[in-house]
């Protein structure tokens, strides 16, 4: 069980800082993943031109679980975004909400066994969080989560890579 202890955003908004480049940018962003105590962490900017700079354990075999957890928000959002689901609107344990479990303060445990905590009162990294959210997303969708960001996200951009 990893406990993070970083402000929600607060090593994005480094990366996204208009006065700060690229480079320093994911060196800044990397550094707090240091902190954190990471083995390893990869980061890319990327805008319409293409990938702008790289940092990180590029060649790093990343656990599915690990990847997967962004692809889960990723459609999570898409779900908020077109109004069929909300931050805070309840889920997973009890008192829990949608963006407890993005957040990892939903309470749960790493293996989902225990709560450990009041929801929001904590970040505790768990895996649990983001089933329940892909569990949501196939409700809602009738897809699983790879399914939605097929349609909605991979396929309208490799139409528009054709062109």
């Amino acid at each position: 069980m990893a406990e993070f202890e970083e402000p929600h955003g607060e090593s994005l908004a480094v990366a996204r800082d208009a006065a700060v480049t690229a480079d320093a940018g994911l060196e800044a962003v990397l550094a707090r993943i240091d902190q954190w105590g990471a083995s390893h962490a990869s980061a890319a900017v990327v805008d319409q031109t293409g990938v702008m700079a790289t940092r990180g354990s590029l060649d790093h075999r990343y656990r599915w679980a690990s990847v997967t957890k962004l692809l889960a928000a990723t459609a999570t959002l898409i779900a908020v975004e077109r109004g069929m689901l909300a931050l805070d609107e309840a889920a997973g344990p009890p008192d829990s909400t949608v963006r407890h479990l993005l957040a990892h303060t939903s309470g749960l445990a790493f293996d989902g066994d225990a709560i450990l905590a009041k929801p929001g009162s904590r970040r505790i990294y768990s895996n649990p969080g983001f089933d329940v959210l892909g569990a949501l997303i196939a409700l809602f969708y009738g897809l699983l989560v790879s399914g939605l960001l097929e349609r909605r996200f991979f396929a309208p951009r490799a139409r528009s890579a054709r062109r």
